[in-house]
């Protein structure tokens, strides 16, 4: 399996401009999209480039769902490189995730790498641990690197519990909002090779944030 890459990810701050106009800030493309997705009443971008757009409803569990399937079509080479816009509380955030292959190709430098995973519902601790353990692995991400833990509400204390158990030292936050929770979780993170992990429970998610 591939990996998959956070490129540019912030609030677009212009509602004139738009999607494309942050994209154009990030000294990104719209050509460069196999697809946009848009969890928000964002006006779609005008372009004459002609690319998928998908609409998805305004929800958080509905976005971390989306972000799921997007990192797994890039791991699996489905996609090379994807745009969303989520709104969240008012504000709209662009995020743009792309392949190895969309790095080499645009010779563009990521901001993180993102890995996701699901936990089963478990109130027992030590079976949260070890699968909070085994998805890590498999992320390749190790226990100790991961400094910061961010719940969306409602949050599972149980996992707040086994999180802290990987690392004493963990930071951890509560958000209402998925996109301005990994982004905090990426400016947080100073340090080459650090992961903070965004949990939302109630739906059994969560999303490494990998600092590169």
């Amino acid at each position: 399996m591939g990996e998959a890459f956070l490129l540019a990810g912030g609030v677009i701050s212009s509602v004139e401009d738009g999607f494309q106009g942050w994209l154009e800030s990030q000294h990104l493309r719209l050509a460069w999209l196999d697809e946009f997705h848009q969890v928000s009443a964002v006006p779609v971008p005008e372009s004459s480039q002609t690319i998928p757009v998908f609409n998805w409803p305004v929800d958080s569990a509905s976005a971390h769902r989306l972000l799921h399937l997007l990192i797994a079509d890039i791991e699996l080479d489905r996609r090379e490189m994807v745009g969303l816009v989520i709104t969240e509380a008012g504000n709209s955030f662009g995020m743009v995730l792309g392949s190895p292959t969309a790095l080499g190709r645009r010779n563009l430098l990521p901001a993180a790498r993102l890995c996701a995973f699901s936990l089963p519902n478990e109130a027992d601790l030590d079976l949260v641990m070890d699968g909070l353990k085994s998805e890590l692995a498999v992320c390749d991400i190790e226990p100790s690197r991961v400094f910061a833990l961010a719940q969306l509400e409602p949050v599972a204390q149980t996992l707040q519990q086994a999180a802290a158990g990987l690392n004493p030292a963990l930071s951890v936050k509560t958000s209402t909002g998925m996109v301005a929770a990994l982004l905090d979780l990426l400016q947080s993170t100073l340090t080459f090779g650090s992961a903070g992990l965004l949990a939302q429970s109630s739906v059994g998610l969560v999303t490494v944030v990998e600092k590169i």
